[in-house]
Order: C-alpha cells, then sequence, then structure tokens
C-alpha cells in the first residue's frame, strides 16, 4: 500500500498585516505630523516675531520722534541765547558817555545804586549847572565818584555777568534736556529689551530637533 506525500499550502501574508508596513505607517505618519507641526509653529513664529517687529519699530519711531523734539527745543534755546548774547553785546557798545554808563550799572545791578555825576560848573541864577552826564566814560579824569574807566569797567562787567547769567541759564535748560533724551532712550531701550524678538528659523530648528526626537523614540518602541 502507497501512501502518497501530502504538501501543506504555503502561508500567504498580506502586506497589510505585515510588521514592516506598520512600520512605515508609524514613521510616515510621525513625520507627516511633524513637517505639519512644523510648518504651522513657522507660520504662527513668523506672525508673532512679525507683531514684534512692528512693536519694536513703533517703538524706535516714538524715540526718534521725540528725541527729534527734545533737538529742536535745544536749538531754540541755543537761538534764543544768542539773541540775547548779542543784544548784551550793542548794549556795551552803546555806552559811550557818563550818564549811559550810569544807567547800564543802575539797570544790570542787582541792587539799586547811586551815582552822580560831577558837577563842572556850578549853577547860578540865570543858568543850570554843568556836570559830566554828557562827557565820555574814558580817562582818568573824575566825572562822578569814581573814575571814567573804572565806571566804564564795572559797566561792562556788570553787563558780562548778565551775559553769563543768560549763558548759564541757557546751559542748565540744554543739561535738563539733554538729561531727558538719555532718559527717553533708556525707555525705549527697556521696551525693545522686553519684546524679545527671536527669529522664527531659530524657533523652527529647535522645534524640528524635538519632533524627530519624538520621531525616534517612536520607531524605538
Amino acid at each position: 500500500m502507497s501512501t502518497t506525500p501530502t504538501t501543506e499550502a504555503p502561508t500567504v501574508t498580506s502586506i497589510f498585516s505585515s510588521s514592516i508596513f506598520h512600520d512605515h505607517i508609524r514613521t510616515w505618519t510621525f513625520v507627516i505630523l511633524a513637517a505639519s507641526t512644523v510648518g504651522f509653529l513657522y507660520v504662527h513664529e513668523s506672525n508673532a516675531n512679525a507683531a514684534r517687529n512692528a512693536l519694536a519699530s513703533q517703538a524706535v519711531q516714538q524715540g526718534q520722534v521725540q528725541q527729534a523734539t527734545i533737538d529742536k527745543q535745544i536749538q531754540a534755546i541755543h537761538a534764543d541765547t544768542q539773541t540775547q548774547v548779542a543784544a548784551i553785546q550793542q548794549q556795551i557798545q552803546a555806552v559811550q558817555t557818563v550818564q549811559q554808563a550810569i544807567a547800564a550799572l543802575k539797570q544790570a545791578s542787582p541792587a539799586p545804586i547811586t551815582i552822580t555825576p560831577l558837577i563842572t560848573t556850578p549853577a547860578t541864577p540865570t543858568t543850570p549847572a554843568v556836570t559830566t552826564a554828557a562827557d565820555k566814560a574814558a580817562g582818568t579824569v573824575p566825572v562822578a565818584t569814581i573814575t571814567g574807566n573804572d565806571l566804564k569797567t564795572l559797566a561792562d562787567n556788570a553787563m558780562s555777568c548778565k551775559e553769563q547769567s543768560v549763558e548759564l541759564n541757557s546751559c542748565k535748560q540744554t543739561v535738563t534736556l539733554e538729561k531727558q533724551k538719555e532718559a527717553d532712550l533708556t525707555t525705549e531701550n527697556v521696551a525693545l529689551k522686553k519684546i524679545k524678538i527671536q527669529p522664527a528659523w531659530k524657533k523652527m530648528l529647535t522645534t524640528i530637533g524635538q519632533v524627530l526626537l519624538g520621531v525616534a523614540v517612536g520607531r524605538a518602541f
């Protein structure tokens, strides 16, 4: 009695049920999710950085406007100072006679003063006294209670003090405005630092690294 050997039918495994297929599915799923996530984060970060750049640009423009306004104020102060100094110089040049020098001293002196021109010819019943009021404020001949040179020197010094006072006041105002400019720049820098702009490409690379690490961990399990 002969026996016929039996042949077992080969087991056909579908590709859809293979582990390799499922590994590929998981891998491509992670890749697609990673690409979508990176794209979304890149657009989101780009928009966020664009908003931050707009805020930074606005802060810079406001700072520039403030600086320009202060610069105009400083220029106006300088122009006004030059005008006042020029007027004082003209007053100094205009003082020539004893009477003019006395008037300049009285105008510039912080305290009331009394200076009387000397009487050169006493008054008579028919003519008034003649004084040194119209004489030139120069020379060593006494024209008042002090010499002409000293009187002119006092007048010049008094007007120079007034000039220096104007310049000093201008310097004080300028220093105040310069400090304000410095404070405004400091405020602007602080505001810009608070914005903390980060390039989108840097954020994207960080995100890609994190996603790839997640893919590697997913494939390992």
